[in-house]
């Protein structure tokens, strides 16, 4: 996505810290059927409040990037790429949050909310593979 989650960042391990308290409440969640029940859970249980508070700031920090790199995009280098340049042999790395916004931009084949999704699930990934 063009953040490196390895770096010992204020941001990154505000983030990590993040993701691993969201998969603990998430774990006592699926393991307690009774916190199913969402407007039990989000009105009366500490976690569920808990949870929406983590989960905005791990919104907050997609959103931060994804506009970060959405002002620094350079959408025309896409623009004069033909498909020779697009093997992956013979081109630089293009981080996917760039080709999401270049997509975005270019052909509205995916929207913000699109976007932040993608980022999000592959964000969560990435921490959880580094944790």
């Amino acid at each position: 996505m063009g953040v490196n989650l390895n770096q010992d960042t204020k941001e990154a391990k505000r983030y990590k810290h993040c993701i691993t308290e969201l998969s603990s409440i998430l774990y006592r969640r699926l393991v307690r059927p009774w916190l199913y029940c969402q407007r039990f859970y989000y009105s009366c249980v500490p976690w569920g409040w808990r949870e929406k508070a983590v989960v905005s700031k791990l919104h907050h920090f997609t959103d931060t990037v994804i506009k970060k790199r959405s002002e620094n995009l350079k959408f025309n280098y896409f623009s004069t790429m033909n498909e020779n340049d697009q093997s992956y042999s013979k081109r630089k790395k293009i981080a996917l949050l760039d080709l999401l916004l270049n997509s975005k931009v270019q052909d509205g084949l995916i929207d913000d909310q699109g976007i932040r999704d993608e980022v999000n699930t592959f964000m969560f990934e990435v921490s959880i593979i580094l944790n």
